[in-house]
């Protein structure tokens, strides 16, 4: 490999490992398609509502939502979901499942007796086969695991949506 491994260590203070192995740069052809642009649905005109408890990602889904040009709203928690659908019409919910005074599943099973026709995504961490039949079980109309895959999320919107 012709790399080099350099171990210091002084007592009382710590260990440095460091680790050298040289890298051939990649070229276009290996970059894995998931890494490659993903082409954003044209959603202008639509109205999405994210429903998510934690600052980064709502950065992260504001700045992946931004170029499809739909209208997007924020709120944290379940009780706000189920609230701003009751004042306002949205044609698609994005839905944490972890969030605090009302969860995802909850916030589903009160905003879906209402609005059935109404698309709502689970967006979560929980990403184990038995959980995402569970959510799907339950009527979600799609799964979307964190971290987001841009294209995943795009297509998912495209399925939708477009």
């Amino acid at each position: 490999m012709r790399g080099d491994l350099q171990v210091n260590s002084q007592p009382g203070l710590g260990t440095l490992i460091s680790v050298r192995l040289p890298l051939k740069p990649a070229s276009l052809s290996t970059t894995p398609a998931a890494q490659q642009a993903a082409e954003p649905p044209p959603l202008r005109g639509r109205r999405i509502l994210v429903a998510e408890d934690n600052d980064i990602n709502q950065m992260v889904l504001a700045s992946m939502l931004e170029s499809t040009e739909a209208e997007v709203e924020f709120v944290t928690n379940g009780r706000e979901a189920l609230e701003a659908v009751g004042n306002s019409s949205f044609d698609l919910v994005l839905m944490d499942i972890q969030m605090p005074e009302m969860d995802g599943i909850e916030a589903f099973k009160l905003i879906n007796e209402q609005h059935k026709n109404l698309p709502i995504v689970a967006l979560t961490a929980n990403v184990a086969p038995r959980d995402v039949s569970a959510y799907l079980n339950t009527g979600f109309t799609s799964h979307i695991g964190k971290p987001i895959d841009m294209q995943l999320l795009y297509s998912c919107l495209s399925r939708l949506l477009a």
